[in-house]
């Protein structure tokens, strides 16, 4: 009978281990052949290939107890009805200019910004500019909500990054399904980013791996 002890830390491993146990008076016969076989001469690429690794098992960050929706604009009246539409299953942060839009965005990231066009300091254009220029804010999404109804308005504030361009007057309850879309769109995305990246570092240390002991040298 042959066994093998494999390391429960597989890719940091050194040595895999081998027994074999002979009962008294019985002998050995060769195993029956595998199901699949690798072709001679193999490469690193065919065993990595034929060596199914284990779907990776990651745990996503616990996700905010609501999520955080920055809302700028200048107009007491959105504010006040984005406020009831939000409030009672976001964590709504409010701005009346661009300025103030783009510190808060930087300090607490939030998941979704709701964009007014014209405010007083730099417009709602400009904002969206700086926000896709800074790495630490340009995977927001933007919506833009805006009292301009032309197509001109609407196509540059698309073509800036915007995801949706919504005019005023404002559908609260459109608003708030794309809200929500956007929102659960992009968790769904980081996690498949992570996932994704967890599985190239596993298939790069077993390629890491592999390479080394090709070579007759040791695996730190």
């Amino acid at each position: 009978m042959v066994s093998y002890k494999i390391p429960q830390d597989f890719r940091h491993a050194t040595a895999f281990v081998a027994s074999i146990h002979q009962e008294a008076g019985a002998t050995l016969s060769p195993p029956n052949p595998a199901p699949w076989s690798l072709p001679d001469p193999i490469t690193l690429e065919d065993i990595l290939s034929a060596i199914p690794l284990p779907r990776p098992a990651f745990t996503n960050p616990p996700a905010k107890a609501r999520p955080c929706i920055l809302v700028v604009d200048d107009d007491d009246f959105a504010f006040d009805l984005l406020e009831d539409t939000f409030s009672k299953e976001y964590e709504v942060l409010f701005a009346t200019d661009g300025l103030t839009a783009l510190q808060i965005a930087s300090e607490r990231t939030p998941e979704l910004i709701l964009l007014d066009v014209v405010m007083p300091s730099i417009d709602g254009y400009e904002v969206c500019r700086r926000l896709k220029a800074q790495h630490a804010t340009r995977d927001i999404p933007v919506i833009f909500l805006s009292g301009l109804s032309n197509m001109l308005s609407e196509t540059t504030g698309l073509e800036l990054g915007a995801v949706d361009y919504i005019t005023k007057p404002i559908n609260a309850s459109a608003v708030k399904v794309k809200a929500r879309n956007q929102i659960q769109f992009r968790r769904a995305f980081d996690s498949l980013v992570r996932g994704a990246h967890l599985e190239k570092e596993l298939r790069d240390d077993l390629l890491a791996v592999l390479e080394l002991k090709s070579r007759d040298q040791p695996v730190n």
